[in-house]
């Protein structure tokens, strides 16, 4: 069986933020072009209110990640305050 990694109870929330729910693939995706810093603060947006809404994920969270073509991670950057709107439920 394939796991589901977005319960069925959230398949709304992630098409109301413009997801497809198709799960092709066991993937909901949405495709967005960058053109410029605004573009790409309303993908930061997007990818935020994502975790929010679909994963309850608060700003006392931490994550791990794995990123294989980076040769040197980036600096640890607190959350820039300001650039996103406030997480509301």
């Amino acid at each position: 069986p394939r796991a589901r990694l977005v319960a069925p109870s959230a398949l709304p929330a992630l098409a109301q933020l413009g997801y497809s729910t198709e799960g092709r693939k066991g993937n909901y995706q949405q495709r967005l072009r960058v053109k410029d810093e605004h573009s790409l603060a309303a993908v930061a947006e997007l990818l935020i209110r994502t975790l929010h809404d679909i994963y309850g994920v608060t700003p006392d969270d931490h994550f791990r990640y794995k990123a294989p073509l980076v040769k040197e991670p980036p600096a640890a950057q607190p959350l820039a305050r300001g650039h996103c709107r406030a997480l509301t439920s």
